[in-house]
Order: C-alpha cells, then sequence, then structure tokens
C-alpha cells in the first residue's frame, strides 16, 4: 500500500495546485457559479469520494466484502471525472474556456492515477480472499498522516464548491470581485435621482464603490465604478434608469437600453 498511497499524494499536490491555480484563480469557478453549477457539483460530489478515499487507504486496507465498498466509491470516482470532462468542455466556453496548461494537468492526474489503480488492483483481489476487516496499513507514518490532513483539505474543498452552488461563499480570495466589475454610468440632471441612496445601500452590504468622472470630462456625467459580491444580483436593487455596461477581463459589452429596476 506504500506505493499506492505515494502515488495517491503526487496527485493530491498536483490536484491542489490545479484547484488554486485554474479553478479558483483562473478561472473563478465559485465566482462564476451561476455559469459553473454543474462542473461545481461533480467537484464537491468528488471530493466527498477522495475523503473516503484518502482517509481510508491513509491508515487501512479492505479486506473481505469490504473490498467491494472501495471498488464501488473508486468506480464512482471514475464516472464522476468522466462527467466532468464532458461538462468542462460544454460549460468553461463561456468564462473563457479551459487554459492549455490546465488540461496538460488533468493529464498527468490521470496517468498518475492510473498508476495507482493498477497497483491497488492486486492489492484489492488479495482482500477479497481474506476475511471481512479492515487491516492497519504498514505505511510510513509521515504518509498516513499527509493523506489524513489531505482528506481534510478535500472535504473543505468540496464544501466549498457545494455551498457556491448557492451563491454562498466558505472563505472569499482577496481578489475574488476581478470578474464582477461592473460600471454604472448615470447622467446628472437636477438630483442625482437615487445614486447617494443606491451607493449607500451598496456599502452597507459590503460592496466596495468608487466615483470617478467620466473620460469626457462632463461636468453632468459620472461613472460609479461597483464591484460587487460574487453571487449578488446585477443590477443592484433599487437602481433606476441607469445603463449597466459589464467589464470581464478588459471587454466590455452593454447590456441593453436604459431600464427602470423597481425598488426593494
Amino acid at each position: 500500500m506504500t506505493l499506492v498511497l505515494a502515488l495517491l499524494l503526487i496527485n493530491a499536490s498536483i490536484g491542489a495546485f490545479d484547484t488554486l491555480w485554474y479553478h479558483e484563480y483562473k478561472a473563478r469557478l465559485p465566482a462564476n457559479f451561476a455559469s459553473t453549477k454543474t462542473e461545481l457539483r461533480l467537484h464537491a460530489v468528488r471530493d466527498g469520494l477522495y475523503v473516503f478515499i484518502y482517509g481510508g487507504f491513509a491508515w487501512w486496507k479492505p479486506s473481505g466484502w469490504l473490498v467491494s465498498i472501495f471498488v464501488f466509491v473508486l468506480l464512482a470516482e471514475l464516472l464522476v471525472t468522466l462527467a466532468d470532462f464532458v461538462v468542462e468542455d460544454r460549460d468553461r466556453p463561456q468564462i473563457g474556456g479551459i487554459p492549455p496548461g490546465e488540461r496538460i494537468i488533468h493529464t498527468i492526474m490521470a496517468i498518475v492515477y492510473g498508476a495507482m489503480l493498477a497497483s491497488l488492483l492486486p492489492v484489492l483481489a488479495d482482500g477479497l480472499a481474506g476475511p471481512t476487516a479492515l487491516i492497519r496499513n504498514t505505511n510510513p507514518t509521515w504518509m498516513s498522516i499527509s493523506a489524513s490532513i489531505t482528506a481534510i483539505g478535500l472535504a473543505l474543498s468540496g464544501i466549498r464548491d457545494g455551498l457556491a452552488t448557492t451563491g454562498r461563499m466558505l472563505f472569499e480570495w482577496p481578489n475574488a470581485t476581478d470578474r464582477q466589475h461592473l460600471e454604472i454610468e448615470k447622467n446628472i440632471e437636477g438630483d442625482d435621482d437615487g445614486l447617494p441612496q443606491v451607493v449607500d445601500k451598496l456599502i452597507t452590504n459590503g460592496k466596495p464603490v468608487s466615483k470617478e468622472r467620466s473620460p469626457s470630462g462632463s461636468p453632468r456625467s459620472t461613472t460609479t465604478a461597483v464591484e460587487g459580491l460574487p453571487g449578488q444580483p446585477w443590477p443592484p436593487t433599487g437602481w433606476s434608469a441607469a445603463k449597466v455596461i459589464s467589464t470581464s477581463d478588459s471587454v466590455k459589452t452593454t447590456s441593453g437600453p436604459s431600464k427602470r429596476v423597481p425598488n426593494a
């Protein structure tokens, strides 16, 4: 089981980089949950299966009919991963697609995981002939502890992805609002038509707000740049007669003509 656990830990290290760099930083999967709900659900389910795999094999190897439980979990993980491949290709183009580097990472992880399964199958086959029991592994203690810590990290990651599908976050990255940047342009005629009240409401709800003059320098026009928290509805409730321009990765698209949004 030492080789099996070593390959699992190698895959966990690669997977941690994939999650932090590509899923969290590059793709902002939790922040873009409206487009990635299915992928996040699959990730949450798979993380739960990984918790069982890493937590179980960290200290034990199954024997007797308990082998069938581990085989079921391994097969379920394979099916979820295959579904994830399909969903990624279907949904990721909405948020920029899958970077080449991420595809390379996924391929490497598949190779390592395949090597782990090839090493594990003889162990499971031997276990089938034995009495029903969980047999204590003889792995180095540091490997078992590392696998247990990995299981805890996977549980937290799965909870985060699961919560993200409902618009809630287990924690926020400092720059998690990058892809949620919106600019609301407002012509000032007479009073500000509710601008101060709306800005105050946004600030009260924890949304960073900044004001600046429009590029034209017109004294009767101002731009309010609003960076909203991931998962929040836009345009903001209470805003009226505003033209909303969405900015994502420096590409601007206008949502349409000005429209009135009813007050809350």
